[in-house]
């Protein structure tokens, strides 16, 4: 299947995941409240969209297991939320989440083609190839710039 439109969406939560580590990097927050902070940020969003939404949502359609399944949804989400938290405070550089961003896809595919026998067709195969192509990219530059930056300098002879 081919895009019909740009894929604005997947572009916009991949900058806002992006601009999220960056910003997670800067503040001086420990975890836990920053991630308080962030769930107080979500809860009037969220009440809203459960407000103005209320007769389509499936929590209102849902019987006692799909609401009790529909509940486990927010520790279920949080316990990664935490975890990228922890890991954004503790890398050393950006560099090292942005590897993840790579091996979260290649899971995906592999899991779909390995594990639900999804076929492949040419567009899936060339979507893999292009992340892995970004992946090649953003190693060569980052073994570049190592090698730069442990390199002895020339010294002056001032």
């Amino acid at each position: 299947m081919q895009l019909e439109t740009f894929p604005w969406l997947t572009l916009g939560i991949a900058l806002a995941f992006g601009f999220y580590g960056v910003l997670k990097k800067q503040v001086k927050v420990d975890t836990l409240n920053g991630l308080f902070t962030e769930v107080m940020i979500m809860v009037p969003v969220v009440l809203a969209y459960l407000l103005f939404f209320a007769g389509t949502t499936n929590w209102i359609q849902s019987d006692l297991d799909g609401k009790f399944l529909l509940m486990l949804t927010a520790p279920v989400t949080l316990l990664p939320l935490i975890l990228f938290a922890y890991g954004v405070k503790r890398a050393n550089r950006l560099s090292s989440i942005a590897i993840l961003q790579y091996v979260e896809p290649t899971l995906y595919f592999l899991i779909a083609t390995f594990v639900f026998s999804e076929p492949l067709s040419s567009e899936k195969l060339t979507a893999f190839i292009l992340v892995w192509i970004g992946f090649l990219i953003f190693a060569v530059d980052s073994l570049l710039k190592s090698r730069n930056l442990s390199a002895p300098r020339p010294q002056s002879s001032h």
